[in-house]
């Protein structure tokens, strides 16, 4: 009995001995006690004390800096290109010479009468007038209509006279001026009829146009009316008034 029992209690404890070696085996190795709070490292302390600093934001990429914008460069205004026009040299002033060449017919109840003329005018030519003396030589030959007699007479002629400019075009190269010349002559005669000298006072007004080839060389022409007051140089002598149309044609120049 005694030996039944001892077996038993062997079987018994060899059991126990299993069951807790299989306990063991599927039991997790335990780790390390946690620390009493009074054991907890001093650095760990103040990690939990002090909160955590954030960490430092990343630089921003810095911006470009931005000059002021520079004053534009001072530019020199660009100098107005004026051509000189054709009349500046004759419009500034200067001594001017006129050459004419006139053909005119004076008209009365008896005859007609065909002029041809020639001559020159000297002044001082300003902005709009040109005043000076002219000289003009001619010639008339007369067709009378009652007879078959010819008479030819040469003259010379002294006029002071005025070159007015009425208007002008912008390029200053055409002008309409005015004429007016009053003066003094003689007239001597030739031919199958011989006739006393006979003395001449002539007035004469004219509108025309000159256009400046050159700043100092014009040419231009005229037409217009002409007084004549005739005094012959004999005894008994008589007056006699003509009326004659003209035209001329001039060169001027300015120096």
């Amino acid at each position: 009995m005694t030996v039944n029992g001892v077996s038993a209690s062997v079987v018994g404890a060899s059991t126990a001995v299993l069951l807790a070696a299989a306990r063991i085996g599927n039991a997790q190795p335990a780790g390390p006690p946690p620390p009493a709070p009074g054991d907890q490292p001093a650095d760990a302390t103040a990690q939990q004390q002090e909160p955590a600093q954030p960490a430092p934001p990343a630089p921003t990429p810095a911006e470009p800096t931005l000059l002021p914008d520079a004053p534009p460069a001072a530019v020199a205004p660009a100098k107005e290109t004026i051509e000189p026009t054709a009349a500046s040299n004759a419009a500034t002033g200067g001594f001017a010479l006129e050459v004419h060449l006139d053909n005119g017919e004076l008209l009365d109840s008896n005859s007609m009468t065909r002029t041809t003329q020639a001559g020159f005018f000297l002044g001082h030519r300003g902005t709009m007038t040109t005043l000076g003396v002219g000289f003009d030589f001619g010639h008339i030959s007369d067709g009378t209509m009652f007879s078959g007699a010819t008479q030819s007479s040469s003259m010379l002629m002294v006029m002071p006279g005025l070159r007015l400019v009425l208007a002008r075009t912008d390029n200053e190269r055409t002008e309409l001026i005015g004429q007016l010349d009053a003066g003094y002559g003689r007239i001597w005669s030739g031919g199958d009829m011989k006739a006393p000298s006979v003395d001449n006072v002539r007035i004469q007004l004219a509108p025309g146009l000159r256009y400046w080839l050159a700043p100092s060389f014009a040419i231009g022409g005229a037409a217009g009316l002409r007084y004549e007051l005739y005094a012959i140089d004999a005894p008994g002598s008589s007056t006699a008034e003509v009326v004659a149309v003209f035209s001329s044609i001039q060169l001027t120049g300015v120096f």
